[in-house]
């Protein structure tokens, strides 16, 4: 009794673990499957209309079983039918929905599982929306025997824990995703950005803004948190930062844009900052350490026009076709751009006039209110 205890409260153990770090769900099967007397174990996860396998992990099955039930059996399974009918929180087994005779009959168990030495299961459904159903599942040889009182009662105590560690498995999955995706959209940004906490710790700082912070001209940071040299700005940024904050937890008065300039020591353009909230369905993560706002940090200093690689990625462009870009956006003419890039007039021609196709601009002047109003910003060049 003592020893089932302790491998009880093993298995419980990990697979609360599992819910934290995906990476540890071996462990957590390994460990229930020790607790039931279990030969194997499995995790699945599919689509409840037409049955395909969204997710599939095994523990102790063989990578030639897996194989062919993925491929050919899970259509002819009984459990996978049972399981779909069933509630998240139900416990299943065999006998619940087959006699000992009826399996006899079965092509699953007499053609696939036979061949793999396996013959009862008992686990429980541990996710079921409608859409997607995840069904826990402990195997055994026909010489184990069916399971018994003793596993039913073990199953129905891990059943809730496994329910548990899945959900909480499943949106740290999908706030990862969501935060690995604006991630992804800021270190495209030409303009400095940072994630920000609710206690002004920075989560996320994309190439651009570490790049203005490594000049240490009136802005860097220090223990993971943005410091300003001017006093005027720490407070205005305190300010904009409260009020990001309370937004963010669901305030719907006091605001929430804020823009304000920060003098540079070098006495250089000053550098323009927007802080924006992120809405909490937008923001990825949860607790206090969940990114409340974006701070947006613009350079004006020259050279400010977008890069040539930018507008090529952006707008489809060639090369010849983004410098073109560039320079009429810039002020230059185009026969100041053939003159300068040793170009026939002819050429540029036809390189605008492929511009104009790709942007859908009629005449020039259209073309440049149309790219300096496109406000991407993009990343820039390395």
């Amino acid at each position: 009794m003592a020893e089932t205890k302790d491998k009880l409260l093993d298995a419980i153990e990990a697979v609360h673990a599992a819910g934290l770090e995906e990476e540890l769900w071996p462990e957590a099967l390994a460990a229930a499957t020790r607790l039931l007397g279990a030969n194997c174990a499995t995790l699945e996860t599919l689509r409840v209309p037409d049955l395909q396998h969204l997710s599939f992990l095994g523990f102790n099955t063989p990578p030639a079983a897996q194989l062919l039930y993925l491929r050919e059996y899970v259509p002819l399974s009984p459990r996978t039918r049972f399981a779909v009918s069933r509630r998240a929180g139900d416990v299943i087994w065999d006998h619940q929905m087959m006699s000992e005779a009826a399996m006899d009959r079965d092509p699953f168990y007499q053609e696939f599982l036979r061949q793999v030495d396996l013959r009862y299961f008992y686990g429980g459904v541990i996710g079921h929306d409608g859409h997607e159903m995840t069904a826990v599942t402990f195997h055994r040889a026909r010489k184990q025997g069916h399971a018994a009182r003793r596993e039913i009662a073990l199953i129905s105590r891990l059943t809730p824990h496994f329910r548990q560690a899945y959900d909480m498995s499943k949106r740290l999955r999908e706030a990862r995703s969501k935060a690995g995706a604006l991630q992804a959209v800021v270190d495209w940004l030409a303009d400095g950005v940072a994630l920000l906490a609710a206690d002004g710790t920075v989560l996320y700082a994309n190439d651009a803004l570490q790049e203005i912070l490594r000049r240490n001209d009136g802005i860097r940071i220090a223990k993971r948190a943005i410091v300003f040299a001017a006093q005027e700005a720490v407070t205005r940024f305190a300010f904009a930062l409260g009020a990001a904050s309370r937004l963010h937890a669901g305030e719907t008065t006091g605001g929430g844009l804020y823009d304000f300039s920060v003098p540079r020591p070098s006495r250089g353009s000053p550098y323009l900052l927007s802080l924006r909230p992120i809405l909490r369905s937008e923001a990825g993560r949860s607790g206090y350490h969940a990114p409340v706002a974006m701070l947006f940090v613009h350079d004006p200093s020259p050279p400010g026009q977008r890069k040539p690689q930018a507008l090529r990625e952006a707008l489809g462009l060639t090369a010849a076709e983004a410098r073109l870009a560039q320079a009429l956006q810039g002020g230059a003419s185009v026969a100041d751009y053939a003159r300068d890039h040793g170009l026939s007039l002819n050429t540029a021609y036809t390189h605008l006039r492929r511009i104009k196709e790709k942007t859908g601009c009629k005449r020039l002047p259209e073309l440049i209110r149309w790219l300096n109003d496109l406000r991407l910003p993009l990343r820039r060049e390395r």
